[in-house]
């Protein structure tokens, strides 16, 4: 299937395949194949000076924020650093390629439109042909090569071609957080002679530039069109009216497009490239800063022409080695600084500034810093979310065998437990280039590690029953309650861009299994979904159908965040593609999802006019929102628990549960009696119930409480299951819930329940219930109450 992707837009490569014994042959083929294509875009190019040919294609692959969607958009950065590679083995961004004589620039220097936009369209196809055989090369390099060649493919795919994998807002945040609080702040600015404002200050002013050399050009092109003679063409009439002439449909296309010759022809002629260049006095007076400081960051974003060969240059691009990823700027001193991309200079400054710390000796100074800052960020979101009424640092967790083993931060809220471990690693350029070794070492301290911990306090959980931690400082803390405990990683390196599933890193030998994973998250995409999860029962949800998604291997996602927004559209349960032992029948792939998130996010930092609503899951009915609403609020206990157990359904679901009290209150008020509902859900891996109780005015709470408890323990015990809620009302006010009652403690014989079962009459409900779950959902089953007929 992946051949037949890659191979779908030229026959060239399809021969090569077919024509190929093996893959070394079909990888040596391609390239070959590919260093022919290279010299013929390299002297497709020749003529041309090199920054107005990328500044054209930087227009050609832009995208719109009033109308960018990601799942459609089909412009590519990687165009741009590959056309960038060609180029940059001129001697001189004027010179013509391969002749180390600078062109002789008019002042004017007019450009043909028609002869613009030719090269653009080959340079396009080209360029596009080059990407092709650079998936086929990678993958006829990685294939079968070691039971790790999936993760090395992946990773050389992500160097290739993804880029800048969440918003620039949250990057600015995160670049704050690591480098303008002391010591670091002061560390930076005495090693590099910058600070991090001024850094960004820099990354804007070039994306000011080119906006400006853009704008600049479209007035030019307004005056020309103000100035063009009106067309002469004929005049028709309109035979339904006497007084109101009507231009011919061919006149009326002639001068559109003299309009849109001419406006062309401002924008091509105007040297886009050259006047989108700038030196750093130019730059520095812009920003108002001083010019050794941005002369400084001009250094470490920049390199110059004419230091390699361009078949090189694009050989380490698809390794996985692109000189562009980080530095994105060519500097050439004739012309001044080039920006080839300017989200690349904002998402690689940390691992440039990184580097450079290393280069200087002081990066222990920094690491410190940056992991302690990591993990306070991540704890701060969570807790902000969650509403967490205790957060402890630095604990240890007993285990079986006497040792004590640490966690970076637990949050306690409710029955629910998050043990947090950040994880502040960045990924070394080898790895990223598909090193084994490398790879091996970076992810076992990423993934291995976390995984190996999550492992030890789940086992802790489901030995004593409880956690029982204690800190530093020897004070110790037994969280009896607790029920259910998330383990999350919190990352800098997105490692969800990486693989996409687990079952990578368990074919390579980093993890052990598949199963019971924790959510292993980046730093900025945690922000995103704590800040657009709807309230911490949301969240909490999120996690729990990730974890289930994730151990069984059947999702594979391009990144976390389309994982999240599938959350959002339709849920994660996958209960109808397991068979009956709980093993995946069937896998899914998530195409891009996040058209709705980057449309809110462009109108919220104000790119996008048009406004765009906050990604919400749409499905949940608003009985069902006031009903979690009003659980988080009042935080009975139990809380937690049951909230996961309710948003285990479907829409239709969800609202049979959310209105369910209030039918039965209904009832309650025109017989006076009291009423019951109990509805159980099970498939291969969880099961539980929940049981809606109406009772009269004339019962106090606590007698609802008394009755709904000893009901739902009943029912509980009956069903052999280890969760139910139970969600009790007096009629006249059912809108409030009165009592929640969560059931979460394993299922054991009990001889004074099995007396109340049968003192009850109470029968399992595959005897008496009437389906009401839907597909795709856990089979639900409506059992009736005492009083509705219940023999």
């Amino acid at each position: 299937m992946f051949q037949r992707r890659v191979l779908r837009s030229t026959e060239a490569l399809t021969a090569l395949m077919n024509e190929a014994e093996s893959w070394e042959e079909a990888a040596t083929r391609t390239a070959a194949m590919m260093n022919t294509v290279v010299a013929e875009l390299a002297e497709r190019t020749s003529s041309w000076h090199a920054f107005d040919v990328l500044a054209w294609l930087q227009r050609a692959n832009m995208a719109y924020a009033e109308d960018y969607q990601e799942s459609t958009h089909d412009g590519l950065s990687a165009l741009v650093e590959l056309a960038a590679l060609l180029v940059m083995e001129r001697p001189s961004a004027n010179a013509m390629s391969g002749d180390s004589r600078p062109r002789e620039l008019e002042s004017h220097d007019i450009v043909d439109p028609g002869a613009v936009a030719q090269l653009c369209r080959d340079l396009d196809a080209g360029l596009r042909r080059l990407i092709d055989a650079g998936h086929l090369l990678n993958f006829a390099r990685q294939a079968d090569s070691g039971p790790d060649w999936r993760l090395r493919y992946h990773m050389v795919e992500r160097e290739m071609l993804l880029r800048n994998l969440s918003y620039p807002h949250l990057q600015e945040r995160l670049l704050r957080g690591l480098f303008c609080e002391p010591p670091v702040a002061d560390l930076l600015a005495t090693t590099l002679g910058f600070t991090i404002e001024q850094a960004l200050k820099v990354i804007d002013g070039f994306q000011m530039m080119i906006e400006n050399a853009y704008w600049d050009s479209v007035d030019a092109a307004r005056e020309h069109i103000l100035a063009a003679p009106r067309a002469a063409e004929p005049v028709a009439m309109d035979a339904t009216a006497t007084r109101r002439p009507r231009r011919g449909r061919k006149a009326m296309d002639r001068e559109r497009l003299d309009r849109v010759r001419v406006s062309v022809a401002a924008i091509v002629s105007d040297r886009l490239g050259r006047r989108v260049a700038i030196s750093a006095e130019q730059l520095a007076a812009m920003l108002g800063e001083d010019c050794s400081a941005i002369e400084a960051v001009l250094r470490l974003f920049s390199q110059p022409f004419g230091t390699r060969p361009a078949v090189d240059l694009v050989e380490d691009y698809f390794r996985g080695r692109n000189p562009l990823r980080t530095r994105a700027v060519l500097h050439d001193p004739a012309v001044g600084y080039f920006p080839i991309n300017v989200g690349n200079l904002l998402f690689g400054l940390r691992e440039l500034i990184e580097d450079a710390f290393k280069q200087h000796k002081v990066f222990d100074r920094y690491a410190k810093h940056r992991g302690d800052w990591v993990e306070e960020a991540a704890v701060a979101a969570l807790q902000e979310r969650l509403g967490s009424e205790e957060v402890h640092r630095n604990i240890e967790f007993v285990l079986a065998d006497g040792r004590a083993v640490e966690s970076d931060a637990l949050l306690v809220c409710d029955r629910v437990a998050l043990a947090v471990e950040a994880k502040a690693v960045s990924l070394s350029p080898r790895a990223r280039s598909g090193d084994s070794a490398r790879m091996s070492r970076d992810f076992t301290r990423i993934v291995a590690d976390t995984v190996q911990q999550a492992d030890r306090l789940r086992t802790t959980l489901a030995r004593d029953g409880r956690l029982h931690v204690r800190s530093r400082d020897q004070t110790e803390f037994d969280f009896a309650h607790v029920r259910r405990i998330f383990p999350i990683a919190v990352t800098l390196e997105d490692v969800t861009s990486i693989t996409g599933s687990a079952s990578a890193f368990v074919d390579a030998g980093i993890l052990p299994s598949r199963r019971e994973l924790p959510w292993i998250v980046s730093l900025l995409d945690l922000w995103v979904i704590c800040e657009i999860v709807e309230g911490p029962a949301q969240l909490l949800h999120y996690l729990h159908q990730h974890e289930q998604a994730i151990n069984l291997d059947m999702i594979t996602a391009s990144e976390e965040l389309d994982l999240f927004m599938m959350f959002l559209d339709q849920g994660l349960y996958l209960g109808d593609h397991v068979d009956q032992d709980g093993n995946p029948t069937t896998g899914f792939f998530t195409l891009s999802m996040t058209d709705p998130l980057d449309a809110y996010y462009l109108h919220q930092t104000g790119q996008r006019r048009t406004p765009a609503p906050k990604p919400r899951q749409e499905w949940s009915p608003k009985a069902f929102r006031e009903l979690i609403t009003q659980l988080e609020c009042e935080r009975a206990d139990g809380w937690t628990t049951a909230a996961l157990n309710l948003h285990e359904g479907d829409r239709n679901v969800r609202n049979q549960i959310a209105t369910m009290v209030r039918r039965l209150a209904r009832r309650t008020r025109l017989d006076g009696r009291p009423h019951d509902e109990t509805r159980l859900f099970t498939d291969s891996h969880s099961s539980f119930g929940v049981t809606g109780m109406s009772v009269g005015k004339e019962c106090t709470v606590e007698q609802l409480r008394e009755r709904l408890l000893t009901w739902c323990r009943a029912r509980k015990h009956l069903e052999h299951i280890a969760s139910w809620t139970g969600i009790g009302v007096i009629a006249n006010q059912p809108g409030r819930v009165a009592v929640l009652v969560q059931l979460d403690e394993p299922w054991t014989d009990d001889p004074e329940l099995d007396l109340i079962v049968r003192t009850l009459r109470m029968r399992p409900a595959a005897e008496v219930a009437t389906t009401v779950g839907k597909r795709g959902h856990p089979a639900g089953a409506s059992v009736p109450g005492p009083n509705q007929g219940l023999g």
